[in-house]
């Protein structure tokens, strides 16, 4: 008779035995078990094969998993600035073992403090890379986050220190200074890269990442304040500020980046370029049609002299008085070419949005002009209002316009025309985005679950079209065509498409492979496309 075997597998064996020590850890310091010298030396050395290990694997993601030039560079700052701080934990250890008293400075706080600075620049890489906040309440959010770490650190380390200094001792000072600055300056930036953060396996390893940094960095800060009121280990006496406060939260943060490049580590390794070239290719020879993101509107008189510009108009164009002059000049447009749109304003009353080029501050820069005519109870002409689109790379401009404004435009865009036009070009860039998307999914099936699997996706999603009734075409070479659809069902529908699709792949191939896939070819985009097309999916009339 078989008997069937009940063993763990070893990927779970080797999770449980990490539990187990850290649960032990956590332990011993929760409970005092052992003498003091013992805890505190535990909390010493327990970083060392941490650091080591951590070193090791993020010169594994660097050399030999990293996909892209950015993120070559990338892992390269996390990679130099974390063996940098293993290079000063040991030189520490080291020196305390040999030394009753570690010198302060030391050899050490060179690495510590260099490393912070390609911690920093790996960070804002990363940053870089992701799309940027597009909701103002998140922005809020994190200003207000930023803005209590910042209050806290002032009030309970900063002025204390500052208090606390010693005279004549220059450099002794700086430091205590400059560590916790820089403490800060890596918690704003792990908490701005929260408000990023991506679902699934890949951002899940990111997630370990900025949780690390935070433990660690909250944890430089309360020591900055034990430090300064005397409270980390006074006279070698244990305290949970010092344990549970500074120590394990430190050491803890080197075993949560562990996790996390382990997580990339296996997940991207299995699917790094597999079936993507052709989607690459495509995409670095791309040009994407980016969709308006700032509406100026301008008033006139029956003379064509402006009257009154939204709030938002300095923003992009360098004229400071604009009240009474022509409205040509204004808006940097060629005399003749405003003359003929003003005419036809005042001939049809409505006028669509047509294209010209126009000198902002930017230089010459394509817009798109319509306007309407303002006439009195008798029909009679008295004036225009005219709106302007066009794409700046700062997405806050609109954010100027007031509540009358922000009316107005939604006037003239649905009266002129323009709205609709705005959602097909929206439409139009959202189509292509997740077409390169579909397509690199249907690849990766092709290639790693062949290619019944990968005909019975595109199926499947031609299926789910009809079913639902969508007024959408997708073919056999995944370019969808999503112009028979009004912008809120198309944005619905394309992610719905999406979402279907990473399932199917995740149930076809692996979650793993999947996510590694998306995130190679998220990566290919310049970030100025996805932050566009991050616009494109939730945008308002202004």
């Amino acid at each position: 008779m078989a008997v069937q075997s009940t063993r763990l597998p070893l990927p779970a064996v080797k999770k449980y035995v990490v539990i187990f020590l850290v649960a032990g850890y956590l332990a011993i310091n929760l409970f005092r078990i052992g003498q003091d010298y013992f805890i505190q030396q535990l909390n010493n050395l327990v970083v060392l094969p941490l650091a080591m290990g951590l070193s090791l694997l993020a010169l594994f993601l660097w050399q030999r998993v990293a996909v892209g030039k950015r993120a070559k560079w990338l892992w390269l700052g996390l990679t130099v600035g974390w063996m940098l701080w293993t290079v000063a934990e040991w030189w520490w250890a080291i020196a305390a073992l040999i030394q009753e008293e570690v010198p302060y400075p030391s050899p050490a706080d060179i690495f510590w403090l260099v490393g912070y600075i390609f911690l920093f620049w790996g960070l804002g890489i990363r940053i870089r890379l992701m799309p940027k906040i597009a909701y103002p309440e998140q922005k809020l959010i994190l200003w207000l986050v930023s803005i209590f770490f910042s209050v806290a650190a002032l009030i309970f380390v900063f002025i204390p220190i500052w208090q606390s200094n010693e005279p004549g001792a220059f450099v002794e000072n700086t430091l205590n200074i400059l560590y916790p600055l820089m403490d800060l300056v890596l918690l704003i930036l792990s908490v701005r890269l929260f408000f990023a953060y991506r679902q699934g396996v890949y951002g899940g390893g990111w997630l370990w990442f900025l949780v690390g940094f935070v433990f660690l960095s909250v944890a430089d800060l309360l020591f900055a304040y034990a430090s300064t009121v005397d409270l980390y280990y006074p006279e070698q006496q244990l305290n949970f500020l010092s344990t549970l406060g500074v120590d394990v939260p430190y050491n803890l943060a080197y075993l949560f980046w562990i996790i996390g490049a382990l997580k990339l580590g296996m997940f991207q390794q299995s699917a790094r370029n597999v079936g993507v070239s052709d989607v690459i290719d495509e995409i670095e020879s791309a040009t994407f049609n980016f969709v308006p993101n700032t509406h100026i509107l301008v008033f006139t008189r029956q003379d064509d002299a402006v009257v009154e510009v939204s709030h938002n108009y300095p923003c992009v164009f360098q004229e400071e008085s604009v009240r009474g002059r022509y409205v040509g000049h204004v808006l940097g447009i060629a005399d003749n070419e405003m003359e003929k749109l003003l005419e036809d304003i005042k001939r049809f009353k409505v006028v669509a949005e047509r294209p010209y080029f126009a000198m902002t501050r930017f230089g010459k820069q394509q817009v798109g002009i319509s306007g309407m005519a303002d006439t009195n109870p008798a029909g009679e002409y008295f004036g225009a209002m005219i709106l302007v689109r066009l794409y700046c790379s700062d997405y806050s401009f609109d954010t100027r316009l007031s509540t009358y404004q922000r009316e107005m435009i939604r006037s003239v865009l649905k009266k002129t025309g323009t709205e609709r036009k705005r959602d097909d070009e929206a439409k139009t860039l959202l189509a292509r985005y997740y077409s390169i998307l579909l397509r690199a999914i249907y690849q990766r099936v092709l290639i790693e679950g062949g290619s019944i699997l990968a005909d019975a996706l595109l199926s499947d999603l031609q299926v789910t079209i009809r079913q639902k009734s969508w007024a959408m075409v997708l073919n056999s070479d995944f370019v969808l065509n999503v112009q028979g659809m009004s912008y809120a069902e198309a944005v619905q529908a394309l992610r719905e498409l999406y979402d279907f699709s990473v399932l199917y792949g995740a149930r076809a191939v692996n979650e793993a492979s999947i996510q590694a896939l998306l995130e190679t070819v998220n990566d290919k985009f310049d970030p100025t496309v996805l932050e566009n097309i991050t616009y494109a999916q939730q945008f308002s009339a202004t």
